[in-house]
């Protein structure tokens, strides 16, 4: 029987946290009073609308456009089946029409059955592979199942310590996933613990494990600390010699911005580093990435990333619907504009070619309401008439929550978010920050585009 342990989870959104990652998340844009926008003159910057999730004859769902802004994948809905909303998270779940049942957490999908295992086989074999002999292994999320489920298929491995924050998603998957996705709980070498993984990497520096597998979701949420600095660092502490390292590492097609930063920083603390990636239908362009690396190990004869150290058996290979000695080597051949930004030779461009745009999201207390609104509206009034690199400032009233309101801001490159950060009228509303107005953390999301 798998062991489960519990641990304490950290915040996970300090109010205006470090610029470390490049992190976006669709807002809500159905306010109900006190809806302000706010634009330079010369510009047309106006609030988008959000018309994802089900239609209103529940025939189709549409995914929110959060790291993919002017494209949204939509499946024909046949039943809806679950919906909650957990500790961290909104999840849905719905049989679809022609791709069977899928999950949606917070408005994105994230698996349906018809292509899961092309990002499943993909993460989990192509890393495995990659050491001469993993036995022990610890995934950070992957609470669906899926990523659990490949993993047991290495009868080499020994040990699997399974780290996910959100446990409803793992009670979702058991119930609504069980004979697809969630099918590996219950083995004997699995211990899942619900905690935070990003902490849990921390704390458990020279365990060194085999193998790290990381099935984050966007980076945005709960999972944006998996995309910082200081995980990956933590992450090769925690690995043992020639440890293989693997995490989610989005599309070539749209995040050329995130994907570098991440692989130049991995290239700093891992020997060797390096990008693949699959296809999968539902996902946004139908591509997603992964950024592997490997420690310095003992064995040097070992093949370069890219090659599989092993071959896999006849009785493992069949139990394959996507991963096979050929797809490992081909999956690493980047088309030429991907290979370019991703070179350890290309740059990103300058910060004043970017816009540097901001979401919030802040729960105020229902006294603190009317001084809340005099402080943002003297805010917002003094960044658009007093602050040059601003280019929009908007902001609105949940209209499903009282009290929650939702912050959309775009200034010309990191220098002008800057610049505002150094004005007066944020000074004012730091201060209002600091007499405790909230009914939880704020949560932040700082991105840019270029």
């Amino acid at each position: 029987m798998g062991k489960e342990q519990h641990i304490e989870t950290q915040t996970l959104h300090p109010l205006l946290n470090e610029l470390t990652t490049n992190l976006l998340k669709q807002f809500c844009t159905r306010p109900k009073k006190y809806a302000m926008e706010t634009t330079n003159p010369s510009l047309t910057t106006k609030a988008p609308t959000d018309d994802s999730g089900y239609t209103t004859d529940n025939t189709w769902f549409r995914e929110k456009e959060v790291m993919w802004p002017g494209q949204s994948m939509s499946l024909r809905v046949k039943e809806l089946i679950h919906e909650e909303k957990s500790l961290f998270q909104h999840i849905q779940i719905f049989e679809s029409q022609t791709y069977g049942r899928v999950l949606v957490l917070d408005g994105v999908i994230q698996l349906t059955e018809r292509d899961e295992f092309s990002y499943q086989e993909s993460l989990v074999h192509t890393s495995l592979f990659s050491h001469p002999n993993p036995k022990r292994v610890l995934l950070i999320g992957g609470g669906d199942g899926g990523m659990l489920r490949e993993i047991c298929k290495h009868p080499g491995v020994e040990e699997i310590v399974m780290v996910e924050i959100d446990e409803s998603v793992v009670n979702v998957s058991k119930t609504y996933f069980a004979d697809t996705m969630a099918t590996a709980f219950t083995d004997p070498r699995v211990t899942l613990i619900i905690g935070d993984g990003a902490k849990y990497v921390q704390e458990h520096a020279g365990d060194n494990f085999d193998a790290l597998l990381v099935d984050s979701s966007d980076p945005v949420g709960p999972a944006s600390v998996l995309f910082e600095n200081t995980f990956y660092t933590n992450c090769s502490k925690t690995l043992g010699p020639g440890g293989i390292m693997c995490n989610q590492g989005e599309c070539v097609w749209l995040h050329l911005d995130i994907i570098k930063p991440v692989l130049d920083h991995c290239r700093k603390c891992f020997a060797e580093s390096g990008y693949f990636y699959c296809t999968v239908p539902t996902y946004p362009s139908g591509q997603i990435g992964f950024i592997l690396a490997r420690k310095e190990g003992k064995d040097s004869e070992l093949p370069p990333l890219g090659e599989p150290t092993r071959i896999i058996d006849a009785e493992m290979q069949i139990q394959m619907r996507y991963y096979n000695e050929k797809m490992h080597r081909a999956s690493f051949v980047l088309p030429e504009f991907a290979q370019r930004a991703l070179s350890t030779k290309s740059k990103l461009p300058s910060s004043s070619a970017s816009v540097y745009r901001l979401n919030v999201i802040l729960r105020i207390k229902p006294d603190r309401r009317e001084d809340f609104l005099a402080c943002i509206l003297a805010n917002q009034q003094g960044t658009m008439e007093n602050e040059p690199l601003a280019l929009s400032y908007v902001f609105g009233e949940d209209d499903e929550s009282t009290n929650t309101f939702h912050f959309a801001e775009s200034y010309k490159g990191k220098e002008g978010f800057e610049a505002h950060c150094a004005s007066p009228h944020f000074a004012a509303w730091e201060e209002f920050v600091n007499t405790d107005p909230f009914t939880q953390a704020p949560e932040v999301y700082k991105f840019v585009t270029m």
